[in-house]
């Protein structure tokens, strides 16, 4: 059985993640007295861990329970709120392919995209900022980041640690930095089952006072913002980077109670910046770790969490930690250049010679170097004068062909596979081959044969090649040109500034804006363990770089120690408002990107790819609450922006709507699906009617307060059954030559109406017994638990859209919706026909079936308590995946008890969006018949 979208993260590991919550306490109750009775007032309690480090953002516990659920911690004297613990996983780099199709002569680099290169010329590194990176640890002992790690900053926590403990090297300003990590028993007993094929004999996590990176993904994080070497800038390379490992040495998931652990103690150790590039599905800004992420900003703390790497899923697919309020959220762009090997190549002519600096790919770009052992500056020898003749070598080369073996062989791109171009060469007697490109868009993977060897230069520098030639010069190149086998330089990519393909999109499952910005996270090289170097793709590095921009700006105008909390939100709406639009693309391009004649949507690049010199040099500054338009049920309408100028003069600001192209979330090839993105998505015009501000004039110093209404687009010219999404941007613009952006972003139909009575794909249905019957035939149970009888529902579900609740309960006989709607409290308290709440079996989603020889393991009979609310919601399947999630019950309810022999009626519900609970309409209820329990033995 595959693992469902939902509750991946949660029942990967036995289900004991739903078990823990996260409380919030009131200040004022003593914490350890409330420890304490919590865990003595029952058997099956126990506190797991304490949040009072930082009372001012978060005071409460991490708890576990097999008797109590989300309905029931809230009545505990002294609890606030709960929320059960989610699971987050690495939003782990796709592994990326050699692409790039025009060289540069510079070293490797992004920076020119977003103004970096700009900042770092006039001397700004970032230095003094604090950046916190949650992660997988990093590798401290790498020449490119151990130079700005901190040792100094935590003494209290590294209980003595010295850097000769560490194994570093003396001199190196480093030093581990503890977290404490809960150990999971259950993980490790679900590695002896084999679920982890890395299991080390450890149980998971592995707490040590070491952030050392085993995996990767923190030193990949790590080099994007600080990294240094001789050829080599990370966006704020003096900044100083605090780590906090909340990942094993080598699981990718881990528990929102330990992430938020760190992000509270990097709080405390005062960062300036926290940032994280993990995640689970998500979408609610109500959730422990976006809400608790969001109070660190309004505390001064600038978050940057990523957006997720499921881009192809469709929309309504934020993340769960981005999706707080004040965090922001970070989708990937491509860059526009790519890693490419160097060498050097001399154009002689008329008596002059010029040798520059060139790069070159091949089809790893971690294998040796290509040509190594030509020490020699070889001839280029064109194959072909004619650089439009892309069918250049597709046929055998003719009889007359000059001797090639002792030069290098320039062959264009193109016109037939160019295995069937080298095997033509090599007849001809070709040692070595060049093609250049066609310049049709990055070349993603090379098909070469090893004989001749072949590499790839980009168009204009094959072209410049055979001009040389042609003109009655000559070009040699040379290959063995440096000893650093990590040194790159920049192939241009014309694929850069569009969205990346794999980038996930919002907006949250309540039609909040997110993400809210996009930066370079396409085939970026950057640092990894063990010293050497990678090349990765994923928001992950958009991220990472985005915080690089907020360090370089805190480390030029200091941060919450200069300017109290609100530095945190006024930085995060200068990042935010800088970004520029970028062309729509729902996929990466075969060839060049597709002109749609649209810009990108807000819910998957937020206001587009930041812009950091606008970031530390604009004084104009924009303050805001985000321009969520809602449905057409809940359309808001009055929106405001206050602008004010920093600048020496007055100036003169103008308004200007830039629309982006509209989509519809419903699949035009499945209607119980939200569209996919494997599925052609055409974009459209869907524009909303606004009153834009006439031009207002600020004086140097001062700030006004401008009103912007909003009205849905005209109802013909969509079709809201398509469920249509449209967004755009605000532009803000000054007669100083400074360009700002707000996004707004709305949905041209009613979510309540849309899901009512359609939170379920196909269902839900149950497979009972050992023909796999469903309910109407398959409704009386013994819980017979034996292979032959498998007497007990197992029920499969598959969400439309995120639900903020999934009950299922259990009533009398006789019990109707009338009953619930007339007088009976939310959440259910035993009256009015309810009985309880079912407890499942936490392996449902693991296995096909249960097995009884496996009845003796520890934790196989162990229970999770509906309703579910994972991180306060529950994510919707998808038309790729088709997977449903599977619930087994063998009678136990939540409390302990289990239900009586007997007739009784299912309530298995799903909360539709935007409704109140306490009302029996706001769910989609499954219909089934009467169920009959007979009499049974208790298993659980």
């Amino acid at each position: 059985m595959r693992l469902s979208s939902f509750l991946l993260p949660l029942l990967a590991v036995g289900g004991e993640a739903l078990k823990k919550y996260i409380i919030e306490v009131d200040q004022g109750v003593d914490l350890d007295d409330l420890a304490n009775k919590f865990s003595v007032s029952a058997g099956g309690r126990s506190v797991i861990r304490r949040f009072d480090k930082t009372s001012d953002v978060f005071f409460g516990l991490c708890v576990e329970t097999d008797d109590m659920n989300i309905d029931d911690l809230p009545n505990f004297p002294g609890i606030l709120r709960a929320w059960p613990v989610g699971r987050a996983t690495l939003h782990a780099a796709r592994a990326a392919s050699p692409v790039g199709n025009i060289v540069s002569d510079g070293n490797y680099s992004v920076h020119s995209l977003t103004g970096v290169d700009k900042l770092h010329a006039k001397g700004i590194y970032g230095k003094g900022a604090k950046v916190a990176v949650v992660d997988t640890g990093i590798d401290y002992k790498h020449h490119a980041v151990r130079s700005f790690l901190s040792l100094s900053a935590f003494p209290e926590i590294n209980n003595g640690s010295s850097v000769e403990d560490s194994g570093m090297d003396s001199k190196s300003p480093v030093a581990p930095i503890l977290l404490e990590i809960t150990v999971s028993t259950k993980m490790a007993m679900l590695r002896k089952r084999g679920y982890n094929t890395t299991n080390r004999g450890l149980a998971w996590p592995f707490p040590d006072d070491d952030p050392f990176d085993y995996q990767g993904h923190g030193t990949q994080v790590a080099g994007v913002i600080a990294g240094k070497t001789d050829w080599f800038n990370g966006v704020a390379p003096e900044a100083t980077l605090y780590s906090y490992k909340v990942f094993s040495n080598d699981s990718q998931v881990t528990d929102e109670d330990i992430i938020i652990d760190a992000f509270l103690q990097a709080y405390k150790d005062g960062a300036d910046i926290i940032t994280s590039s993990i995640g689970g599905e998500g979408g609610w800004s109500g959730g422990a770790w976006a809400t608790i992420a969001s109070r660190l900003v309004d505390r001064g703390v600038l978050v940057t969490i990523s957006a997720g790497n499921e881009g192809y899923k469709g929309p309504f697919l934020a993340s769960s930690g981005s999706s707080g309020k004040n965090v922001i959220a970070v989708a990937s762009t491509e860059p526009s250049v790519a890693p490419a090997w160097p060498f050097k190549a001399t154009f002689t002519h008329g008596g002059n010679s010029t040798t520059i600096q060139l790069g070159y790919l091949i089809d790893d770009l971690f294998d040796q170097p290509w040509g190594q052992d030509l020490t020699d500056d070889l001839p280029i020898i064109p194959l072909s004068l004619n650089v439009n003749d892309t069918a250049d070598a597709c046929e055998p080369l003719p009889e007359h062909t000059p001797d090639l073996s002792a030069g290098i062989l320039l062959i264009r791109w193109g016109g037939c596979d160019s295995s069937v171009k080298q095997e033509n060469a090599e007849k001809a007697g070709a040692k070595r081959v060049l093609f250049y490109s066609d310049d049709a868009g990055p070349v993603w993977w090379l098909s070469v044969t090893s004989n001749p060897p072949a590499a790839l230069i980009e168009a204009k520098t094959g072209e410049a090649m055979v001009a040389t030639v042609a003109a009655g010069g000559k070009v040699t190149a040379k290959f063995a040109v440096t000893n650093d086998t990590t040194w790159r330089v920049g192939f241009y990519s014309s694929a850069g500034g569009i969205p990346s393909g794999f980038s996930s999109w919002g907006g949250t499952n309540e039609l909040e804006i997110k993400p809210d910005v996009a930066a370079p996270g396409g085939n970026i090289y950057t640092t990894d363990i063990n010293e050497p170097w990678t090349f990765q793709s994923g928001t992950s590095m958009a991220c990472a770089y985005v915080a690089g921009i907020a360090a370089l700006y805190i480390g030029e105008h200091g941060g919450r120690s200069v300017h109290g909390p609100g530095i945190a939100k006024a930085l995060a709406n200068r990042i935010i408002s800088s970004g520029a639009a970028v062309p729509w693309q729902v996929d990466n391009p075969v060839g060049n990107p597709i002109d749609y004649g649209f810009w990108a949507p807000v819910p998957q690049v937020g206001t587009g790819l930041v812009n950091a010199a606008k970031v530390l040099d604009y004084t104009t500054s924009l303050t805001w609450e985000k321009f969520h338009l809602n449905d057409t049920a809940n359309f808001q309408a009055h929106h405001s922006v206050t602008i004010t100028n920093n600048g020496p003069k007055s100036a003169t600001y103008s308004f200007a709507l830039q629309p982006a192209g509209a989509f519809n979330a419903q699949s035009d090839y499945d209607p119980e699906y939200l569209s996919t993105f494997t599925d052609y998505i055409s974009p459209y015009p869907l524009v909303p009617r606004v009153q834009l501000p006439q031009n207002v004039t600020i004086a140097p110093g001062h700030s006004k307060t401008v009103h912007i209404k909003f009205q849905p687009p005209s109802p013909t010219s969509y079709n809201a059954t398509k469920l249509p999404i449209y967004s755009g941007k605000v532009l803000i613009n000054s007669n100083e030559n400074e360009d700002l952006s707000i996004p707004y972003y709305g949905a041209a139909f009613s979510l309540r109406f849309a899901f009512k009575d359609h939170m379920f794909i196909y269902g839900p249905f149950q497979a009972a017994g050992p023909d796999r019957e469903d309910i109407d035939t398959y409704h009386t149970y013994d819980f017979n638990l034996s292979l032959a009888a498998q007497s007990y529902p197992t029920v499969a579900v598959d969400l439309r859209f995120p639900t903020k609740t999934l009950r299922w309960d259990i009533f009398e006989a006789d019990w109707t919706e009338a009953q619930w709607n007339a007088s009976a409290p939310y959440p259910p308290t035993g009256d009015n026909g309810y009985v309880g709440s079912v407890a499942f079996w936490s392996y449902s989603d693991l296995v096909w079936r249960f097995d009884p020889d496996n009845r003796d393991l520890p934790g196989y009979w162990d229970t999770i308590s509906f309703p579910l609310t994972v991180g306060s919601g529950l994510n919707r399947g998808n038309a790729r995946d088709r997977f449903s999630t599977w619930f087994m019950w063998f009678g136990k309810l939540v409390g302990g008890s289990y239900i009586r022999p007997g007739k009784y009626r299912f309530r298995f519900a799903a909360q539709i969006p935007f409704t109140d609970p306490s009302h029996s309409d706001s769910w989609d209820v499954w219909k089934t018949p009467v169920i009959t329990i007979l009499d049974y033995d208790r298993h659980i």
